[in-house]
């Protein structure tokens, strides 16, 4: 079986987590893709073994999909939303958008994406995933219409809050836990055992939007530690962490 994906460069330039994450994919299926730059287009060629073929589909259909509805959705969020928030704000608020309705956004696409041998990935998207964009523009108007909730730190907080709130957990328990230079978030049966900035945490803890944040004593810095507290339903090994 030989599937061959286009793209234009300008379409490709921020995939390369996304193609990282097929090749391995594909690497442990036994099969790879060739990449070449042609006409101005990115071309993949994928070949594989035909007791593979459904799994390899499953690989690039994952693919297209994190494609369509995360990078190009954060794309279109930073190119319509313009406050004026810190540069850490904005990153958070835009990644937890892009976690509102992700499943809504997935189920649509990949019901109507259909893989052929010769596939154009931003043809498809362009002519194809209308009603994405659609979809966005609706949220970026909601944002827009609420945005004295992001004056303060507060009412972002719950702004954020609502937000993950309507978003389907990838796990629903997760655990955090202090090193000397950052924090592990444990979540499922096994830690990645990467060590996040505060940053990297907030953003982590929003692509995963669990049902509840443990810690085993509280977090050494305050300031994370009430806004975690005011985003997500932190408790302690002991019980629910309270404030006097």
């Amino acid at each position: 079986m030989n599937i061959i994906l286009r793209a234009t460069c300008g379409f490709c330039k921020n995939i390369g987590e996304e193609t990282k994450k097929l090749n391995s994919e594909l690497s442990t299926l036994g099969e790879k893709a060739s990449v070449s730059e042609e006409y101005g287009q990115k071309v993949y060629k994928i070949s594989c073994d035909v007791k593979n073929a459904k799994r390899v589909k499953r690989a690039i259909v994952n693919f297209l999909l994190e494609i369509y509805c995360v990078e190009k959705k954060r794309e279109y969020l930073y190119e319509k939303l313009d406050f004026s928030l810190s540069d850490e704000n904005l990153r958070v608020l835009i990644e937890t958008l892009v976690a509102f309705d992700r499943e809504s956004d997935v189920k649509y696409a990949k019901r109507v994406l259909k893989l052929s041998e010769n596939f154009s990935v931003d043809g498809f998207f362009n002519f194809r995933l209308k009603e994405l964009l659609t979809r966005w523009e609706g949220v970026v108007q909601i944002t827009k219409e609420n945005s004295v909730l992001l004056s303060d730190d507060d009412s972002f907080n719950l702004l954020l809050r609502f937000l993950l709130s309507t978003v389907k957990p990838k796990h629903d328990k997760v655990e955090i836990r202090e090193r000397d230079n950052g924090y592990e978030v444990i979540a499922g049966q096994e830690s990645e055992r990467i060590i996040l900035s505060e940053s990297e945490l907030m953003l982590k803890l929003v692509d995963i939007a669990p049902v509840e944040v443990t810690c085993a004593k509280k977090l050494r810095n305050g300031k994370l530690f009430c806004k975690l507290c005011d985003i997500f339903d932190v408790v302690g090994h002991n019980g629910v962490y309270g404030f006097s």
